[in-house]
């Protein structure tokens, strides 16, 4: 959350109404924040085991999604998780620019960020229209709708899963071929020297 403590002064500053909740993750940046804006920064606990995780991500009430990460190998390992949840709340998504947001489309389905200045006037634009948040969550919903419903998409993913089984099964045969073919070569090394 530290990427973001610059662009959260400055929209805390320019807008008195603007809330950002923080949901289990209160590093020492925000906590100083928290004290300066007290109103205005909430800590959220999740209070809940993983499984009950979407019902309670459901009944909270947000405007906007966040999704800020650093730069870096274990980052860029990361999943798209926060974009799928925001969108399938009709939520828009302002993100990282990462590849791991690489199926937002920036101001389409959502934003991708590169720096304070892309996270101030990407927010500001969402606070100000309302409208124009509609519209990305509604686009970002429709894409993953399109993209990850399981009804829609299994013939896509058994064709995959079956892909994966095929290519392992020649990988198999392909190194018992390779084995076959070096214990051959050490017999005729073997015959060859007697």
């Amino acid at each position: 959350l530290e990427i973001i403590y610059p662009v959260m002064d400055i929209i805390l500053k320019k807008y008195p109404d603007v809330q950002f909740h923080l949901i289990r993750c209160y590093p020492k940046t925000m906590q100083d924040l928290k004290k300066r804006y007290p109103e205005q920064v909430i800590f959220t606990e999740m209070g809940c085991r993983i499984q009950e995780w979407p019902q309670k991500y459901a009944e909270w009430d947000f405007d906007i999604g966040l999704a800020p990460l650093w730069l870096n190998k274990f980052n860029e390992g990361k999943s798209n998780l926060k974009w799928l949840e925001n969108s399938a709340r009709k939520i828009p998504t302002v993100a990282t620019d990462i590849c791991v947001y690489q199926e937002i489309e920036n101001g389409i389905t959502g934003y991708k960020c590169k720096d304070t200045k892309d996270w101030v006037s990407v927010l500001s634009e969402l606070i100000e229209s309302p409208g124009k948040r509609e519209q990305i969550g509604q686009n970002a919903y429709d894409k993953v709708k399109a993209l990850y419903n399981a009804k829609d998409n299994a013939s896509r993913y058994l064709e995959a899963y079956q892909d994966v089984i095929k290519r392992r099964k020649e990988n198999a045969n392909a190194i018992r071929n390779d084995d076959r073919n070096e214990e051959k070569s050490k017999q005729i090394a073997v015959e060859c020297t007697r």
